[in-house]
């Protein structure tokens, strides 16, 4: 294994260089908060190189950013050949596949729909990325809050709305809201009118 150091918005023909021939790419080189271009999937989707990574996957937690990302690179990766992943990180990914999971728990046990979904999270340390969580943490709070009331984006003040929550084996915490991927996700993939 080796590293490569690279700039990816200044550094493109290093960039090219560094995953050409990769099967893989798993970029987690974060925050993603406020960026407007997808650099490194614009770099596996690039003609330029010789052997194209066959799986591209992003742990981007941006929802602004992951929707502009599918929106522009979706089709190419599909005519290319390249399974595309966004946002697989534990927030927002793994709490999306949670979500599909409880819609499809409550539809087959109980004949019921999910009407409500609400996200809360508590987070003690940070795995050794703090400068990278306490980044992306500031840039969130910049960010109004994304909801969905009965199917309408209604957007809400960032940090807004304490309310204590027990987490299992934590016990209570306040929470807060701030601008999260699942919120639009639910809405948006699974129909959740309320999240």
């Amino acid at each position: 294994m080796s590293f490569v150091g690279c700039d990816f918005f200044q550094e493109e023909a290093k960039l090219l260089q560094a995953i050409d021939g990769c099967d893989v790419i798993v970029h987690c080189a974060g925050p993603f908060q406020g960026l407007r271009d997808a650099p490194v999937l614009k770099a596996v989707l690039d003609d330029r190189l010789t052997v194209r990574p066959k799986v591209y996957c992003d742990v981007c937690d941006d929802a602004e950013l992951a929707m502009e990302a599918k929106a522009a690179y979706a089709e190419e990766a599909r005519r290319k050949g390249v399974a595309a992943v966004l946002s697989t990180g534990t927030w927002p990914g793994a709490s999306s596949l949670l979500a599909v999971e409880l819609k499809q728990l409550l539809k087959t046990k109980y004949d019921a729909q999910l009407d409500r979904l609400k996200f809360n999270f508590f987070t003690s340390g940070s795995g050794g990325a703090g400068a990278t969580v306490l980044a992306a943490t500031f840039l969130i709070l910049s960010e109004d809050a994304r909801t969905y009331v009965n199917n309408k984006r209604v957007d809400k003040e960032t940090c807004s709305d304490a309310k204590d929550v027990c987490f299992a084996g934590v016990g209570e915490k306040e929470v807060r809201r701030l601008n999260l991927l699942e919120a639009w996700s639910a809405h948006e993939f699974l129909g959740v009118p309320n999240t």
